[in-house]
């Protein structure tokens, strides 16, 4: 949008104010074409200022979307971790209570041939 103003009333001012009329036409022509053309107006800030309101609502509506699909694929993440974690913990402790069985085994039949040798000792004594 552009400012509309009376460009025959700036000429007149300018020439009554000493310009000739050749350099006040140019003038008010030059101010008309290059400079109020390129100018905003209320109207058009006010424009743009909903076209901004519009375009924030739409990011916005896009990050929310873009949140809960985050928050969903974390939780999925850390449930399948968990899970993993967990098979991984079943595991050690299934190892752990073998090994520590087949320790017990080895211990308890150390411990029976130290009272083998011990008995064999005293019988040769």
């Amino acid at each position: 949008m552009s400012i509309h103003f009376d460009t025959l009333k700036l000429s007149s001012d300018l020439q009554s104010s000493g310009m000739t009329q050749e350099l006040s036409e140019k003038l008010t022509a030059l101010l008309q074409s290059d400079v109020l053309e390129n100018v905003a107006t209320k109207q058009d800030l006010r424009d743009l200022e909903t076209s901004l309101r519009s375009d924030t609502r739409g990011l916005e509506v896009k990050i929310e979307k873009l949140e809960t699909t985050m928050s969903t694929r974390f939780d999925a993440l850390e449930l399948r971790m968990n899970n993993r974690f967990e098979a991984v913990e079943q595991r050690m402790t299934t190892q752990s209570e073998a090994l520590e069985q087949r320790m017990t085994i080895k211990l308890g039949a150390m411990m029976m041939a130290g009272v083998a040798v011990i008995v064999a000792a005293q019988k040769l004594l």
